[in-house]
């Protein structure tokens, strides 16, 4: 005869407390798996990789959002050059920093021996030096950082106007080749065809985007240009006047270029032009730039935290060189 219902439903609630009681037991005395498992993440090139691509990715975005609330752009004289540096700078920065805080993450603290160090704006700390590990910022290793970002990604990125918004009524941020265009005509069909080709693997040189027919479109734009969109579409038809060549002849009128475009940026240009008013536009181009210089200062962090012996050599051997070439 079997035990009562009551006695098997508490022997079961026992079995059950005891299960879960040896589970926290192991959780809490047996860590050596989990352990094992958080240094094999950290002690791999994945986690500062990861971080330092999203620290850069969404900085220089937020940058570009910023730039577009203010109304600047890459063809803003002055500022524009000025945002584009500090955007770019910023990013490769605070991508720098989260490398290095993903690299020492489960690495432990370093010995109580560590050395105290200040900033490189105050080398005395001004009572505020810390040990290196406690450290949340290293504002040496921020500016190497930026420098270094900034270089490379001008390198790689032919500049750095891709880290602001476009303009429609000038050359765009991601504007790669273009074609000499002849005065105000439009595209004829094989530089259509080529600006086809560039678009598909460029994209727009404004907004970026490769769908889409393509427009050739001159910069400056023909009424920039001729400075009027009558004089344009007389230049155009074959139409001008000797007086009206003569004085286009004067002012000068600048040589225009083809570059690919898409519809939707045609007709924003279109109204930007006819009123006057600054129009920009927002892409998504500098990603792979960005994701490259994020990749190199990763593992100039890694290779300071896990390989400091041939980091201190290979660094031994660019001062060298730079001691070589400096007059």
């Amino acid at each position: 005869m079997g035990r009562p219902w009551g006695d098997r439903r508490a022997s079961r609630d026992t079995d059950a407390t005891n299960v879960f009681s040896s589970v926290a037991e192991t959780l809490g005395t047996d860590t050596g798996p989990i352990e094992d498992l958080t240094r094999r993440a950290t002690e791999s090139f994945a986690a500062p990789l990861a971080a330092s691509t999203a620290a850069f990715v969404v900085t220089a975005r937020v940058a570009r959002r910023s730039a577009y609330a203010l109304g600047v752009s890459c063809a803003t004289p002055m500022v524009g050059a000025a945002l584009s540096v500090c955007a770019v700078g910023a990013s490769a920065a605070l991508a720098g920093q989260a490398a290095r805080t993903a690299t020492e993450w489960g690495g432990g603290h370093r010995d109580a021996g560590a050395r105290v160090k200040g900033s490189w704006l105050f080398p005395s700390g001004l009572g505020f030096a810390r040990r290196y590990a406690d450290a949340a910022w290293d504002e040496r290793e921020m500016t190497t950082d930026a420098i270094f970002g900034s270089l490379m990604y001008a390198a790689l990125g032919r500049g750095l106007k891709s880290a602001m918004p476009s303009d429609v009524s000038h050359p765009g941020a991601v504007a790669r080749r273009s074609l000499p265009a002849n005065g105000a005509h439009y595209a004829n069909e094989g530089q259509k065809r080529t600006l086809a080709r560039w678009m598909a693997k460029d994209g727009c040189h404004h907004c970026g985007t490769k769908v889409g027919a393509v427009i050739g479109d001159h910069m400056p734009p023909n009424k920039v240009a001729f400075g009027s969109s009558a004089a344009a579409e007389a230049f155009r038809d074959g139409t001008q006047t000797l007086w009206t060549r003569a004085w286009q002849a004067i002012r000068g009128v600048p040589k225009q270029r083809f570059f690919p475009q898409c519809r939707p940026c045609s007709d924003l240009q279109s109204v930007a032009v006819r009123t006057g008013v600054k129009k920009l536009v927002m892409h998504s181009g500098g990603v792979k730039v960005g994701v490259a210089v994020a990749g190199c200062v990763a593992a100039r962090h890694y290779a300071m935290a896990r390989h400091p012996e041939e980091y201190a050599r290979w660094e031994a051997e660019l001062e060298k060189l730079k001691f070589r070439f400096a007059p």
